[in-house]
């Protein structure tokens, strides 16, 4: 969009309607930005959560040196490095 200043006006509205209008729209971004963020955070948690749900349940009842049983308050960040780690190679490989 082209914008024509002229004195006062942008495109036939005074300039101090223009900065509102802007203030405007920034704090809806500002809210939208932290709103994703916030969605984001929670699904990283879900995602570990379920992971640690599936990890539970497929080696409880085997006899593996490298498991650990997690404790019911831990399920939500334990292993999360290894979530994190999965949850990109899964988004670069839909970026390809």
């Amino acid at each position: 969009m082209a914008y024509e200043y002229e004195g006062n006006m942008v495109n036939d509205l005074p300039v101090n309607e223009c900065e509102d209008e802007l203030s405007t729209l920034r704090a809806r971004v500002a809210r939208l930005e932290k709103a994703l963020k916030e969605e984001v955070a929670a699904l990283k948690v879900a995602a570990v959560h379920i992971y640690n749900s599936g990890y539970h349940a497929g080696h409880h009842y085997t006899v593996e040196g490298g498991y650990v049983d997690i404790h019911p308050s831990d399920m939500d960040t334990y292993h999360a490095e290894e979530v994190a780690e999965l949850l990109a190679a899964l988004v670069g490989e839909v970026g390809r």
